[in-house]
């Protein structure tokens, strides 16, 4: 449910995912905002408020648990998506 011109957040490192994901987003008018993987959370959090991100896609388990620090600020987000399985309890 994302209209052209929504922005959506990629935390990957360099792998295909991040070009297939990049690549759809574009054929959909979307606004692809790149996150280094290895930045602090309270800059994550700000970035994806600032930019009004949508949707994430992040790597795995390591990102997922970073995030949960800042739980507060993705009340903007629709969606966290995963490439690898988290434990979202964990």
């Amino acid at each position: 449910n994302l209209k052209p011109g929504e922005r959506v957040a990629l935390m990957l490192r360099n792998c295909r995912e991040w070009a297939m994901f990049d690549l759809a987003a574009q054929g959909l008018g979307l606004v692809t905002v790149p996150i280094y993987t290895n930045d602090r959370p309270e800059n994550i959090g700000y970035i994806l408020q600032d930019a009004g991100v949508r949707l994430l896609l992040l790597e795995g388990d390591e990102q997922w648990q970073n995030l949960q620090q800042i739980r507060h600020q993705l009340a903007g987000l629709n969606r966290i998506l995963t490439i690898e399985p988290v434990d979202p309890m964990g």
